[in-house]
Protein backbone atom coordinates (compact mmCIF):
# COMPACT_ATOMS: atom_id res chain seq x y z
CA UNK A 1 0.00 0.00 0.00
CA UNK A 2 2.72 2.48 0.86
CA UNK A 3 4.49 1.71 -2.59
CA UNK A 4 1.15 2.48 -4.50
CA UNK A 5 0.70 5.55 -2.17
CA UNK A 6 4.03 6.47 -3.37
CA UNK A 7 3.54 6.15 -6.60
CA UNK A 8 0.57 7.85 -7.10
CA UNK A 9 2.05 10.80 -5.04
CA UNK A 10 4.87 10.90 -7.64
CA UNK A 11 2.69 11.14 -10.89
CA UNK A 12 0.68 13.82 -8.93
CA UNK A 13 4.00 16.11 -8.21
CA UNK A 14 5.29 15.03 -12.41
CA UNK A 15 2.12 15.86 -13.25
CA UNK A 16 1.55 19.46 -11.30
CA UNK A 17 5.26 20.37 -12.31
CA UNK A 18 4.61 19.57 -16.34
CA UNK A 19 1.44 22.06 -15.73
CA UNK A 20 3.92 24.56 -14.03
CA UNK A 21 6.45 24.14 -17.17
CA UNK A 22 3.50 24.89 -19.46
CA UNK A 23 2.04 28.24 -18.34
CA UNK A 24 5.28 29.58 -18.83
CA UNK A 25 6.70 29.91 -22.45
CA UNK A 26 10.31 28.71 -23.57
CA UNK A 27 11.79 31.59 -23.89
CA UNK A 28 10.68 32.92 -20.51
CA UNK A 29 11.77 29.07 -19.50
CA UNK A 30 15.36 29.43 -20.67
CA UNK A 31 15.83 32.96 -18.80
CA UNK A 32 14.84 31.68 -15.47
CA UNK A 33 16.53 28.00 -15.78
CA UNK A 34 20.37 27.45 -13.99
CA UNK A 35 21.51 28.39 -10.82
CA UNK A 36 20.98 31.16 -9.72
CA UNK A 37 23.19 33.57 -6.36
CA UNK A 38 20.51 35.81 -4.28
CA UNK A 39 21.59 38.39 -2.07
CA UNK A 40 20.14 41.15 -0.28
CA UNK A 41 21.47 43.72 -2.02
CA UNK A 42 23.16 44.44 -5.62
CA UNK A 43 26.97 43.47 -5.66
CA UNK A 44 29.45 43.86 -7.89
CA UNK A 45 30.96 39.79 -8.56
CA UNK A 46 28.07 38.01 -7.29
CA UNK A 47 28.89 34.74 -9.32
CA UNK A 48 32.05 35.10 -6.83
CA UNK A 49 29.72 34.67 -3.94
CA UNK A 50 28.88 31.79 -1.68
CA UNK A 51 26.49 31.05 1.31
CA UNK A 52 29.42 29.69 3.30
CA UNK A 53 31.14 33.59 3.56
CA UNK A 54 28.13 35.11 3.47
CA UNK A 55 25.15 34.84 5.94
CA UNK A 56 22.73 37.09 3.49
CA UNK A 57 23.42 34.61 0.23
CA UNK A 58 22.05 31.58 -0.82
CA UNK A 59 21.99 29.75 -4.36
CA UNK A 60 19.63 27.94 -5.71
CA UNK A 61 18.51 26.07 -9.03
CA UNK A 62 15.48 26.06 -11.35
CA UNK A 63 14.97 22.87 -14.09
CA UNK A 64 11.91 22.73 -15.90
CA UNK A 65 13.32 20.65 -19.38
CA UNK A 66 13.47 17.50 -18.07
CA UNK A 67 11.94 17.66 -14.52
CA UNK A 68 8.77 19.83 -15.68
CA UNK A 69 9.51 21.99 -12.55
CA UNK A 70 12.02 21.48 -10.35
CA UNK A 71 13.78 23.71 -7.68
CA UNK A 72 16.62 23.25 -5.19
CA UNK A 73 18.10 25.45 -2.71
CA UNK A 74 21.45 24.63 -2.99
CA UNK A 75 25.37 25.58 -2.89
CA UNK A 76 27.82 24.15 -5.53
CA UNK A 77 27.62 20.72 -3.03
CA UNK A 78 24.97 19.71 -1.36
CA UNK A 79 21.42 19.56 -1.68
CA UNK A 80 19.65 22.09 1.04
CA UNK A 81 16.31 21.07 0.10
CA UNK A 82 14.64 20.10 -3.47
CA UNK A 83 11.09 20.73 -4.28
CA UNK A 84 8.52 21.07 -7.00
CA UNK A 85 7.71 24.17 -8.99
CA UNK A 86 3.78 23.13 -8.86
CA UNK A 87 2.54 26.49 -10.21
CA UNK A 88 4.83 29.06 -12.63
CA UNK A 89 3.27 32.37 -14.07
CA UNK A 90 4.32 35.25 -16.03
CA UNK A 91 3.03 38.61 -15.97
CA UNK A 92 4.20 41.66 -17.69
CA UNK A 93 8.06 41.46 -16.82
CA UNK A 94 7.18 39.61 -13.32
CA UNK A 95 7.44 35.66 -13.02
CA UNK A 96 5.43 33.90 -9.83
CA UNK A 97 6.32 30.38 -8.51
CA UNK A 98 5.06 28.33 -6.23
CA UNK A 99 7.35 25.79 -4.20
CA UNK A 100 6.03 22.71 -3.22
CA UNK A 101 7.66 20.65 -0.47
CA UNK A 102 7.38 16.48 -0.81
CA UNK A 103 4.31 16.23 1.25
CA UNK A 104 2.44 18.35 -0.85
CA UNK A 105 2.35 21.28 1.20
CA UNK A 106 3.19 24.78 -0.16
CA UNK A 107 6.37 25.52 1.01
CA UNK A 108 7.36 29.13 -0.65
CA UNK A 109 6.05 31.48 -3.37
CA UNK A 110 9.12 33.95 -4.92
CA UNK A 111 8.20 36.81 -7.55
CA UNK A 112 11.05 37.69 -9.78
CA UNK A 113 10.67 40.71 -11.93
CA UNK A 114 13.62 41.19 -14.73
CA UNK A 115 16.00 44.32 -14.24
CA UNK A 116 18.21 43.35 -17.23
CA UNK A 117 20.35 39.91 -18.79
CA UNK A 118 21.13 37.26 -16.61
CA UNK A 119 19.74 39.79 -13.35
CA UNK A 120 16.39 40.26 -11.50
CA UNK A 121 14.59 41.32 -8.60
CA UNK A 122 13.54 39.18 -6.04
CA UNK A 123 10.82 39.02 -3.60
CA UNK A 124 9.13 36.46 -1.01
CA UNK A 125 5.32 35.95 -1.47
CA UNK A 126 4.90 34.12 1.30
CA UNK A 127 6.69 31.32 3.27
CA UNK A 128 5.38 28.67 5.41
CA UNK A 129 8.57 27.99 7.62
CA UNK A 130 11.34 30.15 8.52
CA UNK A 131 12.88 31.74 5.19
CA UNK A 132 15.62 29.88 3.82
CA UNK A 133 16.44 32.53 0.98
CA UNK A 134 16.61 36.48 1.59
CA UNK A 135 13.00 37.63 2.12
CA UNK A 136 13.71 40.40 -0.96
CA UNK A 137 16.74 41.31 -2.54
CA UNK A 138 18.81 40.04 -6.11
CA UNK A 139 19.17 37.33 -8.01
CA UNK A 140 21.73 37.05 -10.32
CA UNK A 141 22.22 33.66 -13.02
CA UNK A 142 26.01 32.56 -12.23
CA UNK A 143 25.25 29.61 -14.37
CA UNK A 144 23.61 28.37 -17.40
CA UNK A 145 22.02 24.43 -18.19
CA UNK A 146 24.69 21.41 -18.66
CA UNK A 147 22.40 19.77 -20.71
CA UNK A 148 25.08 17.73 -22.40
CA UNK A 149 25.79 15.52 -18.65
CA UNK A 150 21.94 14.06 -18.92
CA UNK A 151 21.60 13.87 -22.59
CA UNK A 152 22.11 10.40 -22.73
CA UNK A 153 19.78 9.33 -20.17
CA UNK A 154 16.47 8.45 -20.35
CA UNK A 155 13.22 10.06 -18.88
CA UNK A 156 12.69 6.30 -17.05
CA UNK A 157 16.00 6.30 -15.94
CA UNK A 158 16.08 9.83 -14.24
CA UNK A 159 13.27 8.94 -12.60
CA UNK A 160 14.60 5.51 -10.99
CA UNK A 161 17.34 7.23 -10.12
CA UNK A 162 16.87 10.51 -8.93
CA UNK A 163 12.86 10.39 -8.81
CA UNK A 164 10.90 13.59 -10.69
CA UNK A 165 10.44 16.52 -9.91
CA UNK A 166 11.29 15.99 -6.33
CA UNK A 167 14.49 14.48 -6.53
CA UNK A 168 13.53 12.39 -2.95
CA UNK A 169 15.21 8.64 -3.98
CA UNK A 170 17.66 7.25 -2.38
CA UNK A 171 19.39 4.14 -1.77
CA UNK A 172 19.84 2.05 1.09
CA UNK A 173 23.03 -1.14 1.06
CA UNK A 174 20.42 -4.09 1.74
CA UNK A 175 21.49 -8.42 2.12
CA UNK A 176 18.27 -9.07 0.28
CA UNK A 177 15.14 -10.87 2.02
CA UNK A 178 12.22 -8.11 3.18
CA UNK A 179 13.84 -5.15 3.36
CA UNK A 180 10.95 -2.80 2.97
CA UNK A 181 11.83 -1.84 6.79
CA UNK A 182 14.94 0.03 5.15
CA UNK A 183 13.35 2.72 4.31
CA UNK A 184 12.44 3.73 7.60
CA UNK A 185 15.41 4.12 9.18
CA UNK A 186 16.84 7.57 7.33
CA UNK A 187 20.02 8.50 5.41
CA UNK A 188 22.21 6.74 7.65
CA UNK A 189 23.92 4.95 5.11
CA UNK A 190 22.43 5.85 2.25
CA UNK A 191 23.24 6.44 -1.24
CA UNK A 192 21.93 9.64 -3.35
CA UNK A 193 22.11 10.71 -7.23
CA UNK A 194 20.84 14.38 -8.25
CA UNK A 195 20.52 14.35 -11.96
CA UNK A 196 17.97 17.06 -12.15
CA UNK A 197 20.33 19.72 -12.15
CA UNK A 198 20.54 21.59 -14.18
CA UNK A 199 24.11 23.13 -13.07
CA UNK A 200 25.76 20.76 -10.87
CA UNK A 201 24.95 16.84 -10.89
CA UNK A 202 26.43 14.55 -8.02
CA UNK A 203 26.35 11.30 -6.38
CA UNK A 204 26.43 11.72 -2.05
CA UNK A 205 27.29 8.07 -0.35
CA UNK A 206 27.00 8.60 3.81
CA UNK A 207 28.88 5.72 4.06
CA UNK A 208 32.07 6.45 2.43
CA UNK A 209 35.01 8.52 3.30
CA UNK A 210 35.05 10.24 0.26
CA UNK A 211 31.22 11.13 -0.31
CA UNK A 212 30.50 13.31 -2.67
CA UNK A 213 30.82 12.77 -6.12
CA UNK A 214 30.54 15.50 -9.06
CA UNK A 215 28.01 13.62 -12.18
CA UNK A 216 30.10 14.25 -15.64
CA UNK A 217 28.18 12.07 -17.40
CA UNK A 218 25.39 10.41 -16.97
CA UNK A 219 24.13 7.81 -19.96
CA UNK A 220 21.64 4.67 -19.93
CA UNK A 221 18.04 3.66 -19.56
CA UNK A 222 15.69 2.11 -17.07
CA UNK A 223 17.74 -1.25 -17.22
CA UNK A 224 21.39 0.03 -16.67
CA UNK A 225 22.82 3.62 -15.99
CA UNK A 226 26.22 4.63 -15.83
CA UNK A 227 27.83 7.66 -14.22
CA UNK A 228 31.51 9.22 -14.94
CA UNK A 229 32.29 10.74 -11.61
CA UNK A 230 34.97 12.87 -10.14
CA UNK A 231 35.82 12.66 -6.20
CA UNK A 232 36.73 15.67 -4.34
CA UNK A 233 40.38 15.06 -4.38
CA UNK A 234 39.86 15.30 -8.11
CA UNK A 235 40.39 11.31 -8.88
CA UNK A 236 37.62 9.83 -11.19
CA UNK A 237 35.66 6.84 -11.87
CA UNK A 238 32.84 5.36 -13.50
CA UNK A 239 29.95 3.11 -11.75
CA UNK A 240 27.03 0.99 -13.19
CA UNK A 241 23.53 1.04 -11.53
CA UNK A 242 21.51 -2.27 -12.76
CA UNK A 243 17.81 -2.04 -11.75
CA UNK A 244 16.82 -5.48 -10.94
CA UNK A 245 13.11 -4.20 -10.03
CA UNK A 246 10.92 -1.63 -9.04
CA UNK A 247 12.81 -1.34 -5.79
CA UNK A 248 16.12 -2.74 -6.11
CA UNK A 249 19.09 -1.69 -7.71
CA UNK A 250 22.85 -3.34 -7.96
CA UNK A 251 26.06 -0.92 -7.54
CA UNK A 252 28.72 -3.14 -8.10
CA UNK A 253 31.53 -0.97 -7.60
CA UNK A 254 30.02 0.11 -4.34
CA UNK A 255 29.13 -3.08 -2.67
CA UNK A 256 26.30 -4.72 -4.44
CA UNK A 257 22.81 -4.88 -3.47
CA UNK A 258 20.18 -1.62 -2.68
CA UNK A 259 17.10 -1.07 -1.83
CA UNK A 260 15.13 2.03 -3.48
CA UNK A 261 13.47 4.36 -1.32
CA UNK A 262 11.66 7.68 -1.69
CA UNK A 263 11.02 10.60 1.08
Amino acid sequence: MRVLFLALLSIIFCADAAQAAMLLDRPTRDAVEGRWVVVDKPVARPCNLSDENSASVEAYQIEFSRSGGSFRIADDVDADWRGVISDARMTGNAIALTLTDTDGTPFKGIRFVRIGKDRMRWKEVFARTSTLLPSAGFAYRCGKPRRGVTAGLDADALQFVSGMPAGNVYFVPSHGGDDAGLCKTGYAAATRFDLIGPVFFFAERYDAADDWFTVRKATGDAGRVTLSLQSRSAERSSIDIVRRDAAHAEIPAWGGRYRRCTG
